[in-house]
């Protein structure tokens, strides 16, 4: 088995792989696998925003993650940071490497070819790997240039925040004090600020959003509620999304 891509998802299918006592070579060229770009973070105000008990990684075993980390104080409905839970999904990677069913690849994927017997894959470095079936976990790959910004110099305008480039423009921003402004409002902005705020920065932020949305709290949590198989719509993702987001809606 050929797993592209060695964030959580890709981490996962070659640990529960391992598991089974299925052999999988993991692509990961980045240097962040068990971690991704979701858990790469290493600054502590950057939080997961699930509680630390509902983050088991194993289906079977859904308090996993609360226990690693109780020792170190979290409690099961902390939000702790993020840059814990990539050590957390790190551990278990470096397990099913240990075990000898899993083995990572530390190259990009450049190129896949369906052959007879599986895939080859082709790697950044020249090299190929073949499989019996190919996984594809690349997960939120970084943003396309906005066509505005083409023009603009990299050191003031960057397009992938979480890039070396985007962790350098904080610093930058934070030692020169000027003002900065954000494009949209979601989840990376509040994240950005927070990265402001720990690097000292003095300027102004503005975040702009055309539809003038930011993330909301947390509702109250509530025990998982039992579903009748039946009333769960089927044929259609769209229609499914719907009725998830009226069957969770808080009143």
């Amino acid at each position: 088995m050929i797993i592209v891509g060695g964030g959580y998802s890709g981490t996962m299918v070659a640990a529960e792989l391992a598991r089974r006592g299925v052999p999988s070579m993991l692509v990961e060229g980045s240097g962040r696998e068990g971690r991704g770009t979701a858990y790469s973070t290493r600054e502590d105000a950057h939080l997961l925003n699930v509680a630390a008990g509902r983050m088991g990684a194993w289906a079977d075993k859904p308090g996993d993650f609360a226990e690693a980390v109780a020792a170190e104080g979290h409690g099961p409905h902390d939000f702790v940071p993020r840059r814990r839970y990539g050590e957390y999904l790190g551990s278990i990677l470096r397990h099913a490497v240990d075990s000898g069913m899993a083995k990572v690849a530390q190259s990009a994927a450049r190129s896949a070819e369906a052959t007879e017997d599986g895939w080859k894959i082709g790697l950044a470095d020249g090299s190929r790997i073949e499989g019996r079936a190919l996984v594809l976990a690349q997960g939120n790959q970084a943003p396309a240039a906005l066509p505005f910004a083409r023009n603009i110099p990299d050191t003031l305008f960057v397009n992938d925040p979480w890039s070396n480039a985007g962790r350098q423009a904080v610093a930058h921003a934070a030692a020169e004090g000027g003002d900065v402004l954000m494009i949209g409002t979601g989840l990376t902005m509040v994240d950005l600020v927070l990265s402001l705020d720990e690097a000292a920065h003095r300027g102004r932020i503005v975040a702009l959003s055309r539809r003038g949305l930011a993330p909301r709290a947390h509702a109250a949590t509530h025990e998982a509620a039992t579903i009748d198989w039946a009333e769960v719509p089927k044929g259609s993702v769209t229609g499914l999304l719907r009725w998830l987001r009226k069957a969770t809606a808080v009143h």
